[in-house]
């Protein structure tokens, strides 16, 4: 029976780094994104596009699934920030919340109490779902 080489088994070896201000504005950008995993707080990564755009990200994990939270551009905040935020989503987790379930922008409506007359009043909408009108 063929034995698999051990090399097959070999996984990239993640990119670590203790972020710093420097690190962060001097990456390059490649052919393909890629991430840069920070050392010192759980979690936080940087992820660089092949645009040459830079944003933290926090990753984690809630039921079972690998989820991705942006925190910012890397441009605009400091790594120090970046880990505040970070720690801030992770306490969330920790307590049990989904941190991207309990955030809305500013500039984003909450839910509208007015669109279900307006989809009853279109034309051609039938309004007794189907049914024959009764005689």
């Amino acid at each position: 029976m063929l034995q698999r080489s051990p090399i097959a088994k070999l996984r990239p070896v993640p990119n670590k780094h203790r972020l710093n201000d420097r690190l962060v504005s001097d990456l390059q950008p490649r052919s393909k994104a890629f991430l840069v995993w920070d050392t010192v707080q759980l979690g936080l990564v940087v992820q660089v596009q092949p645009t040459g755009h830079r944003s933290f990200i926090v990753v984690y994990n809630r039921h079972g699934r690998t989820r991705w939270y942006h925190l910012s551009n890397a441009l605009a905040i400091r790594v120090a920030e970046a880990r505040k935020l970070a720690n801030a989503v992770t306490y969330q987790i920790a307590q049990g919340k989904d941190p991207p379930l309990n955030v809305r922008h500013p500039d984003t409506p909450g839910p509208s109490k007015t669109w279900q007359p307006a989809i009853g009043n279109m034309p051609g909408r039938k309004t007794n779902h189907g049914k024959r009108p009764a005689n």
